[in-house]
């Protein structure tokens, strides 16, 4: 694993840390234990494999120049080349977590 993967893989733990902590104290409404393990390691695991698959289709994808007509234009496409498939593998990663979640009756 090289570090920029580890390091992807540590925001997810850290994004999901947060939120099984935010539910654990800022809701009423308490699944149980199991879910809070579940959630924190289903959750760390499915969004940064989403991640990471981003990461790397965008590492083969990325195009050598980008064509642009004015200056936002080209900021649009540097931030998008920059963040965008990182984030689509992150929701489709979070969509797998809800998925597997409901399967196990966990979801709340």
């Amino acid at each position: 694993m090289s570090i920029r993967t580890i390091r992807q893989y540590q925001l997810c733990t850290a994004l999901f840390a947060f939120f099984t902590l935010y539910t654990l104290f800022a809701t009423n409404h308490h699944p149980g234990f199991m879910w809070y393990v579940l959630t924190f390691i289903i959750g760390s695991i499915c969004t940064g494999t989403g991640v990471v698959a981003g990461d790397a289709f965008r590492r083969f994808v990325h195009p050598d120049v980008l064509l642009a007509s004015g200056s936002l234009d080209m900021f649009r496409k540097r931030v998008f080349w920059l963040f965008g498939p990182q984030v689509i593998g992150w929701v489709i990663g979070l969509w797998i977590y809800q998925t597997v979640m409901m399967k196990f009756g966990y979801y709340y």
